[in-house]
Formats: structure tokens, C-alpha cells, sequence
């Protein structure tokens, strides 16, 4: 694009909040902005189109425009405190189910193979899985980011007119909170120690089928590395039969007593039919959250080897396709353009992607990008404020998370930062003395984790990652909801 004084006028003119940090693609950004906006705009009648994405060695910090936001959670909001709310939560939740009954669907009818397609058929395969991907925008994202917080505020403001004690309206809507049906991360433990009970002669053909089921964990994006599979019998091979049947006896028991705990406080809402929508929609949400994200990373895994294939035919590296945006991916397969590899090299070592005013602008100028970077700087605090997942107060270094190759800096006690956390995770949270995140509700992964393994952990403070820094000294105060920063590294 040809920058201008207007253009950076018009970034000037906004307020710019920072979001998060994630390492991204092109492809995704774009997936996800296009599905953001237009699915957000179909469902609940609200505008959002103004965003930044500031790329630097292919990680992404992402600002979204405040008073655009503001304006369309408040709207949100609004339609949930309709008397005809409850409608508008089935038609969440049913949207949510048959959307992803349909992706799922779609996602494994992918091939594992594109080079026998033609360059047209491969152009309708991208084109189509592009669409797939922006539909699926709307549950993974658009319900989760805009409907959990109202959510969970509903929720527990019906809570407490039944329940006068508000420590106990907390205790319920953490018992609500938890997962009833199986995560992924439990199943593939199940699966691992499964392995272990089954015959020898059974053993290899049953590994190499969990390896295909689980060839997509932890690719969040197309440019992330795809698993190691001889972690799967790593994680087993000093295991034995006795201790796997006890593993398996936990998790399913766990499950267990969620569900009977749950059964036990559902008198509270069962002839309420209001507060019965809300909280089978809150539940769904506490089950569907780490599914989603599984989901997410087969769509990325079978996106992967169609760009993989895509590079091929333009004599690119696979993470330059990975930095194109699609209308670039269509046009070089359609031999319409020329793409500059050391162009393209730009964009994932310092780059932009804006939209404004329904508008892409791609900024690889370095004048331009410091402009940009003069309006959105988040500026210096020594403490920030979230909510709280888990109590507790904690001390640590802190340890700034953005894919799985930052895990090997985690130690005993640290404080692990994340915009959000993931099943891959896990290991680490163990590990750490407690978690802080930009990202989440109650119902999130770092929310539900905290619970079970008992750390302190806040929430949703949106600025953890850009104001903390590895081996700060910090203290995580989970009874107040403030992190606070003692000595910088």
C-alpha cells in the first residue's frame, strides 16, 4: 500500500487499546479480523472494523479501537437485559453447537494431500476454507470475547437473588464453571494410558492411530511447529499398568463428582427457566472451551499442508505463504502477480496489518510503523488489576508465554504471563507459582487450571504481556486482583 499523512491521521484520530500478544499469521489475522467484524455485525446488529496488528518476528500485538468496542459490548450487554434475553441465549448456544457440528464436519473431509491438485482447484479449496474459517470466527471468538463476561455477570446476579450469601453465589458459579464432559488434554492422557493396558501385538497400530489424532495439538496457527510424535510414548514409557488404571480411575472420577456436584445445586434453577438458559449456556461454555481450541488447531494443521503445497508451486518457504494475505495467495496461484520473497520477509520481521473504516492497510515502511508505534504504546505502570480465578498471594519471576517455544524458560515458581493459556500449557502451569493472564473469564482454560491445581491466578487484566517482562520480580495478589511489580529485571 502507498502510505500518507491521512492515513496516519486517521490512526491519530482513535483511541487504540491494547488486547494481546500471540505469535500469528497473515492468513489467520486475516480470518479472523474479516470473520470478527462481519459475523459480529450479522449476530447481535453491532459495528467493529478498526484494528491493528503489529507484527515483529511473526508475534502479534493486537489493539482494537476503544470506543468502537466499548459501544458494541455495551450494545451486547443490552440485548442480554431484554426481556426477551433468554431467547437471544438458546440462540447463542444452539448457534454455537450446529456451527461447530458443521466445521467439524467440514474439517475432517480436509485432505492430507494437495499435489495432485490443479492450480484452479487448489485456488477453490483455499477459497472455501477460507470462508469455513471466518463463519467459524463467530463461536470460537465472537461469543467467547463478547458473551462471557455478560455472561457470567447474569448468571450470578440471578444467583444472588436466591442466595443471599454472596461467598456461596461464588462457590456455585465456580461448581457451574466446571467442565462436566471430558477436556481434550484428559482424553489424550486417557488415550496415552490406554496404551499402555493394551497387548503388545496391539500396541504400535493403536500408537500410530492417536499420532494421526493428535498430529494437530498445540498448532494454534499455521506457522507453528507440529508435535513431536515420539512425545506421545516419551510420556509413557516408564509407565506401568498399575499406575495407568489409577490415572484413569482419576480423571474419570474428577468428571464424576463434577457432574454430582453439579446435580446437587441444580434445584436452585430448575423451575426457573430464565436462569435454567443461562446457566446450560454457561455450562456449555465451561465444556466447549478447550474443544473449541482443538478444533481451532485442526483447522490450523489441515490449513497448514494446503499452504505447504501452495509454496510449492510459488517457490516460496512455506512461512513465506504463511505471511501473504490471501488475495495475494489467489492471484500469484492464478499467475497474476509476482510475489517478492524478500518483500514477504519484511512483513514477518517488522510489519502492520491495519483496518480502518473497512480498509486494509499493509505498512512495511519503518518511518511509518514508528508513527504507528507512537500512538498505541502502552506506557509504563508498576501494577495492574483483573479478576480473580483463584486466591492467594504469590511472589515469582515472571515469565512471558507466547507459543510453546518459550516453555523451556519456565522454572519452579515462576509466575507464568500469557495473554491466555492453552491444554499444551500445563506442564508449565504445574510448574509455576501462579498465572497471570491478559485474556479470560471464569470460564477460561487459566480460570479452570487454577481451580484444580490450586494456584493464584488473575484474569482479564489485558496489559499483562506488554508491561511485564521476563525475571521481573512480581507479586501476584489474588485477593485483590493486583499484580504488582517489585523489582525489574
Amino acid at each position: 500500500m502507498k502510505e500518507s499523512n491521512n492515513f496516519i491521521e486517521k490512526i491519530s484520530s482513535k483511541t487504540w487499546h491494547f488486547t494481546y500478544d500471540r505469535k500469528m499469521s497473515y492468513q489467520r489475522i486475516r480470518l479472523f479480523h474479516y470473520g470478527y467484524c462481519n459475523q459480529l455485525s450479522k449476530f447481535f446488529n453491532v459495528k467493529i472494523d478498526s484494528e491493528i496488528y503489529r507484527i515483529k518476528d511473526e508475534n502479534v500485538s493486537v489493539y482494537y479501537e476503544l470506543n468502537d468496542h466499548t459501544k458494541a459490548f455495551e450494545d451486547v450487554r443490552s440485548t442480554f437485559a431484554r426481556k426477551d434475553g433468554v431467547n437471544l441465549v438458546k440462540k447463542i448456544k444452539s448457534t454455537i453447537q450446529t456451527y461447530y457440528k458443521e466445521f467439524i464436519r467440514d474439517i475432517n473431509k480436509k485432505p492430507r494431500d494437495y499435489s495432485k491438485f490443479s492450480n484452479t482447484n487448489l485456488v477453490a479449496a483455499f477459497k472455501n476454507f477460507s470462508r469455513q474459517n471466518e463463519k467459524i470466527s463467530l463461536p470460537t471468538w465472537l461469543l467467547y470475547l463478547y458473551v462471557e463476561e455478560i455472561l457470567t455477570g447474569e448468571v450470578r446476579s440471578q444467583l444472588e437473588i436466591k442466595i443471599q450469601d454472596k461467598s456461596k453465589v461464588e462457590n456455585v458459579l465456580s461448581l457451574i464453571a466446571n467442565p462436566t464432559k471430558i477436556l481434550p488434554l484428559d482424553a489424550y492422557h486417557k488415550d496415552l494410558y490406554k496404551l499402555v493396558l493394551l497387548p503388545k501385538y496391539q500396541y504400535k497400530k493403536t500408537l500410530e492411530k492417536l499420532s494421526k489424532k493428535y498430529a494437530s495439538w498445540g498448532v494454534y496457527d499455521v506457522n507453528f511447529d507440529l508435535p513431536d510424535l515420539a512425545v506421545h510414548e516419551n510420556k509413557i514409557k516408564n509407565l506401568d499398568k498399575i499406575t495407568a488404571r489409577k490415572k484413569i480411575k482419576e480423571i474419570d472420577e474428577k468428571y464424576k463428582n463434577q457432574i454430582n456436584n453439579l446435580d446437587k445445586i441444580k434445584k436452585l434453577w430448575v423451575k426457573d427457566k430464565t436462569l435454567s438458559a443461562f446457566t446450560d449456556l454457561y455450562s456449555l461454555y465451561a465444556n466447549f472451551k478447550d474443544w473449541k481450541n482443538y478444533y481451532r488447531e485442526q483447522s490450523s494443521y489441515k490449513m497448514k499442508i494446503m499452504l505447504d503445497e501452495i509454496a510449492k508451486r510459488l517457490s516460496l518457504t512455506s512461512k513465506q505463504v504463511y505471511f501473504l494475505t490471501e488475495e495475494d495467495t489467489i492471484l500469484a496461484l492464478e499467475n497474476k502477480i509476482n510475489i517478492d520473497g524478500n518483500e514477504i520477509d519484511k512483513r514477518i520481521k517488522n510489519s502492520a496489518l491495519v483496518f480502518l473504516c473497512n480498509e486494509m492497510f499493509l505498512v512495511t515502511d519503518p518511518i511509518v510503523l514508528k508513527e504507528i508505534d507512537n500512538r498505541i504504546e502502552v506506557k509504563s505502570v508498576v501494577s495492574i488489576k483483573g479478576s480473580i480465578a483463584y486466591s492467594g498471594i504469590v511472589r515469582g519471576h515472571a515469565k512471558i508465554i507466547s507459543s510453546t517455544k518459550d516453555f523451556d524458560k519456565v522454572n519452579e515458581g515462576d509466575i507464568l504471563v500469557a495473554s491466555t493459556t492453552r491444554p499444551d500449557y500445563l506442564p508449565f502451569m504445574k510448574k509455576s507459582g501462579g498465572f497471570v493472564t491478559n485474556e479470560g473469564g471464569m470460564l477460561s482454560h487459566a480460570a479452570i487450571m487454577a481451580r484444580e491445581l490450586k494456584k493464584p491466578c488473575i484474569i482479564g487484566t489485558k496489559i499483562a504481556t506488554k508491561v511485564l517482562k521476563d525475571g521481573d520480580l512480581v507479586e501476584v495478589d489474588a485477593e485483590k486482583g493486583v499484580v504488582t511489580i517489585i523489582k525489574r529485571a
